[in-house]
């Protein structure tokens, strides 16, 4: 149960029953230079400093020791870089590390996510996934890649030369059937709005030989081109209706709602922004990444070969309905928390259009899903808040934007009242 061996549990009762006692004997050695105190103060220099005055520079082991040992004077210690960062593993720390991660920023992404996932537990006939893969570098490696021959303790892998031309991009815009699992792509040298209108007519023409007059669903993710003026003529012209004239100075929002609407041949989704996890070409394209976009290839008609065959053998052999089973679960909490986490690791470093779009994001959650999210988590976020409201308030004040300042503010006011609302409903003082 404990995990060690027996001969440990014979010596521990032998040494209880004969000495009363179970406090471990004087190991031999040096005596510990670091203690419990100095490992804290170090690990705290490490993780919550940085090198530059300014705020500016992430430590490595190397110059945070070179630092200590020039300035012993600050922790009253200087340890050398093996000693520092066996401290920091010995916690699991690793602080010079980074990870990239996604923030919500759509005021409105959970009423978007919603449809979405509503959409997917009871899909219609005829429903596809779009997107473009924009930007593929054609690299021609300067030698051909070898399988390599470690031993038999290590992995067998390909070893590629880091050397390679390039020999310009490509951009790939692909429809994935939700039905079958099907690909429909087409490789193009741009992503203009003339190829998406082009590639997309393509499609829809594809798609009748079978569909005939059934309704045709499309997810796409927020990209401009996506609700253009030109983008809503051509689905009112494959839909055989009229383009509604307000459309052509209205604001994409609106033509996005338009787009939207199903009292049309030609229903178009959109995923919330800085949601593209959920369209599913993305998976694809993350496939087609990992399969062909790594070789090597001397022009761009030879990636284009390669991916076209590709298509064909997806097709033929891999194609199938790609399984969601995600419901957002966890994801109302998370947001909060990791709003509140930016509001107190830097509340005067916030950019005010995302901040914007944050308190807004706030303010819906609190009014359309506040039983999501444990009331222990508002209180510590209303805490938060207004333990930094007068240093947000500083930094939105900076914004050069007049106009954006004031719905700023007023955000951050809205939000405040309701949270304070919340703590007097709760007993909180």
């Amino acid at each position: 149960m404990l995990g060690v061996d027996i001969t440990t549990v014979h010596r521990w009762i032998t040494r209880q029953e004969k000495e009363l006692t179970f406090i471990d004997r004087p190991r031999p050695g040096a005596p510990l230079r670091y203690d419990a105190d100095s490992r804290k103060r170090l690990i705290a220099f490490y993780c919550q400093t940085t090198m530059l005055p300014d705020g500016h520079g992430r430590w490595t082991l190397r110059t945070a020791a070179i630092h200590l040992k020039n300035h012993p004077q600050e922790l009253g210690i200087s340890p050398t870089k093996s000693t520092l960062q066996r401290i920091l593993n010995a916690e699991n720390l690793k602080p010079h590390r980074t990870k990239y991660f996604l923030q919500i920023t759509d005021p409105d992404f959970f009423p978007k996510m919603e449809h979405l996932l509503a959409l997917r537990r009871n899909p219609p006939e005829h429903l596809f996934f779009f997107d473009e893969c924009p930007g593929i570098h054609v690299r021609q490696r300067l030698s051909p890649s070898i399988l390599s021959t470690m031993s038999e303790e290590k992995a067998v892998l390909w070893l590629e030369e880091f050397e390679y031309i390039r020999n310009g991009t490509l951009d790939v815009v692909a429809f994935l059937d939700n039905k079958s699992g099907e690909i429909y792509a087409q490789c193009r040298s741009d992503h203009t709005q003339t190829t998406l209108n082009e590639v997309f007519t393509e499609h829809v023409q594809y798609t009748e030989a079978l569909a005939g007059d059934q309704k045709l669903h499309y997810v796409m993710d927020n990209l401009a081109s996506h609700s253009s003026y030109s983008f809503c003529r051509l689905v009112a012209k494959l839909s055989q209706i009229d383009t509604p004239k307000h459309l052509k100075k209205s604001l994409a929002a609106e033509r996005r709602e338009w787009l939207g609407k199903t009292d049309k041949r030609i229903v178009i989704h959109f995923t919330p922004f800085h949601g593209s996890w959920l369209n599913s070409v993305e998976n694809w394209f993350g496939i087609l990444g990992a399969t062909c976009l790594g070789e090597s290839y001397a022009t761009p008609n030879e990636l284009v070969c390669a991916i076209e065959n590709y298509i064909v053998k997806w097709n033929a052999d891999y194609a199938h309905p790609f399984a969601f089973n995600y419901t957002g679960e966890g994801l109302h909490p998370k947001a909060v928390l990791r709003f509140m986490k930016m509001i107190e690791t830097a509340p005067g470093k916030f950019h005010n259009r995302f901040l914007t779009k944050q308190l807004q994001l706030m303010v819906n959650l609190f009014n359309g899903y506040r039983d999501q999210i444990p009331d222990e988590t508002w209180r510590e976020f209303t805490v938060q808040l207004e333990q930094e409201a007068d240093t947000v308030t500083a930094q939105i004040q900076k914004d050069d934007k007049p106009k954006r300042k004031l719905h700023t503010l007023e955000h951050l006011a809205h939000l405040r009242e309701l949270l304070q609302v919340f703590l007097i409903e709760d007993g909180v003082e």
